[in-house]
């Protein structure tokens, strides 16, 4: 299972001191305490990718910075509430969002940011335009530097 945050992403979310008392530094060893943070994020990596895998594959979730964000604050509601004790009232709204923007996405009612999906929906020229919108402005050279010539001139 591929891992769609860091340690340091959660650590970021919650901030250092919150981050050490739910990660439980201070009273284990520290390779322990290490583990049930990469725990909750393989948790929550597994979360999305349940849900989202249906229409992306692992490399695009990891790649992607909202998939990664989403992860973080899944982890970090996940280790705050680990001991029983409820996800602080903005960490628990916060992870609410995600789980409605993550059903969002997997009916495909949004995509991703960045996907392939986004670059596919976008037309493109196959011939590069030169458009001169102020007529006024003719006798300027376009962009390349090139003089302007009129159509059929």
């Amino acid at each position: 299972m591929t891992a769609f945050c860091t340690a340091a992403d959660v650590e970021s979310v919650l901030g250092p001191e919150l981050y050490a008392g739910a990660a439980g530094y201070g009273y284990g060893s520290s390779s322990a305490d290490s583990q049930i943070v990469e725990d909750a994020i393989a948790r929550q990596s597994a979360r999305i990718s349940r849900l989202l895998g249906h229409r992306y594959d692992d490399a695009t979730l990891a790649a992607n910075q909202s998939v990664r964000w989403a992860t973080a604050e899944l982890a970090a509601a996940d280790l705050t509430s680990r001991n029983g004790n409820p996800p602080a009232a903005g960490l628990k709204q916060r992870t609410e969002e995600i789980v409605e923007w993550t059903k969002t996405v997997a009916a495909g009612s949004a995509d991703l940011a960045g996907s392939n999906s986004d670059a596919a929906s976008v037309p493109s020229l196959s011939v590069p335009a030169r458009v001169r919108l102020d007529p006024r402005r003719a006798h300027l050279p376009d962009y390349e530097g090139r003089p302007y010539v009129p159509a059929g001139g």
